[in-house]
């Protein structure tokens, strides 16, 4: 298992419809994501990967009409990935 950390960036969108709001808003997200993971070398420069953690976001972003809180973002989410490592620059020896 090794340790990792990562900074996410990206945007969440919103579509409404209906005569008492805007029909569309958008916001930046960015997070902090720590995580462990576990790889296993099935070939010199292949790796198939599995990683568990949490994102945190740096800020929260919540979606309104009026007072009522239509979406909210959560202040820490649980995160998996499934991939496939290649080292490119690795040497088989290592």
């Amino acid at each position: 298992l090794r340790p990792c950390g990562s900074f996410e960036a990206g945007a969440t969108r919103v579509r409404t419809t209906g005569a008492e709001v805007e029909p569309g808003a958008r916001n930046t997200w960015l997070g902090l994501r720590g995580a462990v993971r576990a790889l296993a070398w099935v070939h010199p420069r292949v790796a198939p990967v599995l990683s568990v953690g949490a994102v945190v976001p740096m800020f929260r972003t919540d979606y309104r009409v009026g007072d009522d809180v239509l979406i909210s973002t959560a202040p820490v989410a649980f995160s998996a990935t499934l991939g496939i490592e290649l080292a490119l620059g690795r040497q088989p020896s290592e």
